[in-house]
């Protein structure tokens, strides 16, 4: 099977790979649930089990809009509370389950050929 990647942002890859047995790789051994980054639904998080996932670092001076890469329609939008942390790459390193700890939005959308999830994290400037 190939894997066609979209670059939806103007910033960088800093992962990407599988979701195993429920897991995300954060960076030098950290790692968190899609459960917990989905904002704990169960339901949601299984759709994805088996499917992959991509981190796009944004950095101050990057365009800050998202496009949606392939035709698909928004079927739940959900705010997730959190903490402000930066989401630079050093603090990614650092402070275990980062993207799952912060402020965030998760888009759910159904395309074509499979669902796809879309996590916004915020932070403080």
């Amino acid at each position: 099977m190939r894997i066609l990647w979209l670059h939806p942002v103007d910033g960088a890859v800093s992962q990407c790979g599988s979701i195993e047995a429920g897991n995300i790789f954060q960076a030098k051994g950290h790692s968190y649930t899609s459960e917990a980054l989905l904002g704990g639904n169960k339901d949601d998080a299984a759709r994805f089990d088996g499917g992959d996932f991509a981190t796009i670092y944004l950095a101050p001076k990057d365009y800050h809009r998202i496009h949606m890469p392939i035709t698909g329609t928004l079927s739940k939008m959900t705010y997730v509370p959190g903490e402000l942390f930066s989401v630079n790459p050093l603090t990614a390193q650092n402070v275990p389950g980062l993207f799952a700890r912060n402020e965030r939005v998760v888009a759910i959308f159904e395309t074509e050929s499979d669902s796809l999830a879309m996590v916004s994290l915020l932070e403080r400037l």
